[in-house]
C-alpha cells in the first residue's frame, strides 16, 4: 500500500504547516497591497507635479500645498 505524505505526519504537524502557510499568504497579500498604495501614490505625485499654477488655481490648491503634498514621505 502506498502511503501520502499526509497520511505519515501527524495531524497537528500538518495543522501547523498550513497555519503557517496561511499566515505566510496574509502577510504577503499586505505586502503586496502596500506596494500597490505606494506605487498608486507616486503615480498621483507625479501627476500633481506636472499641473499648471493656472489650474491649481481653478481647483483651489495653492502652491504651498502643493510643495508640501509633493515632499510628503512616500509612506504617509
Amino acid at each position: 500500500m502506498k502511503r501520502t505524505i499526509t497520511e505519515v505526519r501527524e495531524p497537528s504537524t500538518l495543522s501547523s504547516a498550513k497555519s503557517a502557510v496561511a499566515t505566510l499568504v496574509d502577510f504577503m497579500e499586505g505586502v503586496f497591497i502596500t506596494l500597490e498604495i505606494w506605487r498608486r501614490d507616486h503615480e498621483n505625485s507625479m501627476k500633481l507635479a506636472r499641473v499648471e499654477a493656472r489650474v491649481l488655481q481653478d481647483i483651489g490648491v495653492s502652491e504651498a500645498q502643493r510643495f508640501i503634498a509633493l515632499n510628503k514621505p512616500f509612506r504617509e
